[in-house]
């Protein structure tokens, strides 16, 4: 829910401080569907983490979780997008991060 909230305050947040308001904010005061759909696939994905928490256990969870960014980051740079070399090293790091994780426990 509070990342509902969150999403849902950065186009009006986004005016307050530029003083311009955001397309997205103008799209919603059109029509209160794209935020009905957004608060449906959050409680969604939320309902749907919550399943595979329970299921996979909090170690493997963690690591599924946790290599989305890596993933859909390889998924997009096969995809053509530009990935700049920050951005690379961010990937490698998280990646890293993850190996080291799963090494961890698997030594306990």
């Amino acid at each position: 829910m509070a990342n509902l909230i969150g999403m849902t305050l950065v186009a009006p947040a986004r005016e307050a401080c530029v003083g311009s308001p955001a397309p997205i904010a103008q799209t919603v005061r059109a029509s209160w569907r794209p935020l009905a759909a957004a608060a449906a696939l959050d409680f969604g994905s939320a309902a749907l983490l919550c399943v595979g928490l329970l299921y996979a256990g909090a170690a493997a969870f963690t690591l599924v979780y946790a290599s989305c960014a890596p993933l859909v980051s390889a998924i997009g740079a096969a995809a053509g997008a530009q990935i700049r070399r920050e951005q690379w090293l961010a990937i490698a790091l998280a990646t890293l991060g993850l190996a080291l994780y799963e090494l961890a426990c698997k030594s306990e």
